[in-house]
């Protein structure tokens, strides 16, 4: 079953958004019983409250033209436009001289879309 997202806003349409399932590709087969995607907007994008309708094609059995699959209900995202990003660190572990440091992680709980440059 292949799922389709389109965005749409009560209100407005003037919003540049990209939806992004890169491991699933939006595909869910019989196996599976959920997806993962990103969703990122431009950062002209006007604030707001947006709705993914999703459309799903189906590949049917063969011999029946049933289908057996709704897609599901609209998916609620908010734009919220903003200059500053929030970074939280990682505990960091006194290092002696002459040696090197584990793989300190840096999380943006609410991050672009596009990359951040950490600069220290």
């Amino acid at each position: 079953m292949k799922f389709t997202p389109n965005l749409s806003k009560f209100g407005s349409d003037d919003v540049i958004v990209s939806i992004i399932s890169s491991y699933d590709d939006f595909v869910m087969d019989g196996a599976q019983y959920q997806i993962s995607f990103r969703v990122g907007a431009e950062i002209s994008s006007e604030s707001g409250i947006y709705y993914i309708n999703w459309d799903i094609t189906e590949t049917k059995f063969d011999g029946t033209n049933e289908v057996l699959y709704d897609p599901p209900p609209k998916t609620m995202i908010e734009i919220y436009k903003t200059e500053k990003v929030f970074l939280t660190v990682d505990n960091i572990p006194n290092i002696e001289a002459g040696y090197t440091s584990i793989p300190i992680r840096i999380n943006a709980p609410f991050s672009p879309f596009e990359q951040v440059i950490v600069s220290i």
